[in-house]
């Protein structure tokens, strides 16, 4: 549901900063941690920032119950984006080693 709102806010905020549909949307910090996104909920959040040409300095998603999936979703974020995270806090997560060699 929070994904919704944020998905449905985007056009106000591109709006609101005199910004067109292709010019990326700039957050400084998005803390989502401890919510539970889970997996499925990091591959919603990570195509709602590629097709909403959205970046993020900071990218808080510890305590979310993030797996082998949320990381490979990650990873698509992380090489995949003209504007990557230069933060990425993912502590008391479900990853293994090899989900954070892959990141």
């Amino acid at each position: 549901a929070s994904f919704t709102k944020m998905r449905d806010a985007l056009p106000q905020a591109r709006l609101t900063n005199s910004l067109t549909p292709r010019q990326t949307l700039w957050l400084t910090e998005l803390d989502l941690g401890d919510n539970a996104i889970s997996d499925r909920g990091v591959r919603s959040l990570v195509s709602a920032f590629t097709v909403g040409h959205v970046s993020v300095e900071r990218l808080k998603l510890h305590k979310n119950q993030i797996g082998s999936a949320g990381a490979q979703a990650l990873t698509f974020l992380l090489s995949g984006s003209a504007l990557p995270p230069m933060e990425l806090h993912l502590s008391h997560n479900y990853l293994l080693p090899s989900s954070v060699k892959m990141l």
